[in-house]
């Protein structure tokens, strides 16, 4: 019996989830901005507490949140250390469209979007069989964008929620809001690549931030003496 937990932390939502045998049996979540430090370890020391030692560690590697992926990787390679298990890397965009075609098996294209802040998006493009059209990257969104793509374009996640106002009127486009990122979307695909033995160097590997750290400074002058 193979026995994977998964962890989200590259967007709003924390959580985690626990898989036996192509299942998920238990989920636990978190609403609550900037609570991964918070709440992740914990999730996932009640999920194990719950059904014993996971076969794996499932991880949303990127791209996303800056402080939300350092914290899931940081806890993902403690727990894999840990028990001695190993870790499996994905794309949340991937989880996202993988967990849609099958809510929307009429979409032509899927196009998830991950918020990156004013209207600025992390997306990639999928056709409904998961094929990949355009790899990860960010994008400023604006009336023409996906233009080159003349099918019907499904968007969804939680930068997609805000396009509406630039993309509403398009009859090529459909909105699909009140979707995040969540752990039990990496249901199919972990196990996919738990079979395959497709697992990440423990030593070596990085989340995929896409675009690099800018620290925010006070706009307020220090004052010495």
């Amino acid at each position: 019996m193979s026995r994977i937990l998964a962890i989200e932390s590259a967007g709003p939502v924390c959580s985690a989830a626990l898989f036996e045998e192509g299942k998920c049996i238990a989920l636990k979540e978190s609403l609550e901005k900037n609570s991964h430090a918070e709440y992740l370890a914990l999730f996932c020391e009640e999920l194990i507490a719950r059904r014993g030692k996971p076969d794996a560690i499932s991880l949303d590697i990127g791209p996303g949140s800056y402080t939300g992926l350092r914290i899931g990787t940081s806890l993902a390679k403690g727990l894999a250390y840990g028990y001695g298990i190993p870790v499996i890397g994905l794309s949340g965009l991937t989880c996202l469209a993988d967990f849609m075609r099958t809510k929307h098996p009429e979409a032509n294209l899927l196009i998830p979007c991950l918020d990156a802040r004013r209207m600025e998006v992390y997306h990639a493009i999928y056709t409904s069989d998961l094929q990949e059209l355009q790899s990860p990257e960010s994008l400023v969104v604006e009336e023409n964008a996906w233009k080159e793509y003349p099918e019907k374009k499904l968007l969804f996640g939680d930068g997609a929620d805000k396009l509406s106002g630039v993309l509403g009127g398009r009859s090529d486009i459909e909105i699909v809001s009140g979707i995040f990122p969540s752990a039990a979307h990496q249901l199919q695909l972990s196990f996919h690549k738990f079979e395959s033995q497709a697992f990440l160097d423990l030593a070596y590997f990085e989340p995929f931030y896409l675009k690099e750290f800018i620290a925010l400074t006070s706009k307020k002058k220090n004052h010495v003496g």
